[in-house]
């Protein structure tokens, strides 16, 4: 019986696309009349689900969309920006071969679309590494809710405190503490001080192995 597993959000962890989804947001927002730069949607955006961001500022827009149609956009944006830029980051690929070749489960717990998921993992060569997805229409709440993983781990059959998180963002260093799971966090995205609940802090996953993750579930 598989007794333990890692737990992998997507953007900026297994793909570092920070930028495409800002020139995607850009470029949505400004079809509105919106403009907004990159400092801002650092803030606002990384751990969050679109519609949570887009809930927050369509009421400042005075072009009327609806939110299905504003996340339509962004999607179709992100998905055309995206295409053929697919690939993962250093020691990415290596920490999910040696996961497996350790006996862990892997699964994904994602703020974003399944669409999206579906096409990272695709593009990256990935997929096969992944027993179970989780997305953003999987979970009524977003990170730092835990909901996500908590739902990615009961599909896999591992006890949360089993589990160990990979994260970019502090809403998911939030949410993964919340659930009883171990985290590790990579500095793509945001600051150590943003990060510091984490159980482990690394600028690289080439600093992670197999042999590292189980240290950290039997500290």
């Amino acid at each position: 019986m598989i007794d333990k597993a890692v737990l992998w959000d997507v953007n900026g962890v297994i793909i570092d696309d920070m930028r495409i989804h800002f020139v995607s947001y850009r470029e949505v927002l400004k079809e509105l009349g919106c403009e907004v730069n990159d400092e801002y949607l650092l803030a606002a955006t990384v751990g969050t689900p679109p519609a949570e961001f887009f809930a927050a500022i369509l009421p400042t827009i005075e072009n009327p969309i609806s939110m299905d149609e504003i996340l339509d956009r962004k999607r179709e944006s992100y998905l055309r920006l995206i295409k053929g830029k697919m690939q993962s980051p250093p020691g990415a690929i290596e920490l999910m071969n040696d996961l497996q070749r350790n006996g862990f489960k892997q699964a994904v717990a994602s703020g974003t679309t399944r669409i999206e998921v579906d096409t990272i993992l695709a593009g990256c060569g990935v997929r096969d590494f992944f027993d179970e997805i989780v997305s953003c229409e999987d979970v009524s709440k977003g990170k730092p809710d835990p909901e996500a993983f908590l739902k990615a781990a009961a599909l896999i059959g591992v006890d949360p405190a089993r589990c160990v998180v990979l994260e970019d963002g502090e809403f998911g260093v939030r949410g993964a503490k919340a659930a009883g799971m171990k985290t590790i966090a990579v500095l793509n995205t945001q600051t150590r001080e943003r990060l510091a609940a984490a159980d482990i802090i690394v600028e690289s996953l080439s600093e992670i192995d197999a042999q590292r993750v189980l240290k950290l579930l039997s500290a």
